[in-house]
């Protein structure tokens, strides 16, 4: 009959409307999770950033104690030290360098997906 029919078709569409709600959520979580990762990624860039500038600063000085020592005719053991902290701090540059590379592709990465 016409109201069986009318029920079936009602039953089917309250099911799609429960379908869609749920899928409309889980969109949301999705949305809610991308954003809570891209403040993550973008913090840790800007963080990265702060201690390469610091270690730069760092290198700098440490570079330049280095020039002095050499031209005093300083202490080969301590000009030696202060080498291997330099090489130390310049390791520790590029490894931080590389970390905020991949943050920043990261970054690129959810854009270009969040785009599509």
């Amino acid at each position: 009959s016409k109201w069986r029919e009318f029920g079936e078709k009602l039953h089917a569409l309250s099911e799609q409307l429960t379908s869609h709600e749920q899928f409309a959520k889980s969109l949301q979580q999705n949305d809610d999770t991308f954003s809570m990762l891209r403040e993550q990624y973008q913090s840790n860039v800007v963080n990265l950033n702060k201690e390469i500038s610091d270690l730069s600063c760092s290198k700098t000085e440490l570079e330049g104690k280095i020039k002095e020592l050499e031209k005093g005719s300083g202490n080969k053991k301590l000009i030696q030290q202060k080498s291997d902290s330099l090489t130390a701090l310049l390791v520790q540059i590029s490894e931080l360098q590389g970390k905020c590379r991949e943050n920043e592709r990261l970054l690129k990465v959810k854009r270009v997906t969040r785009k599509s």
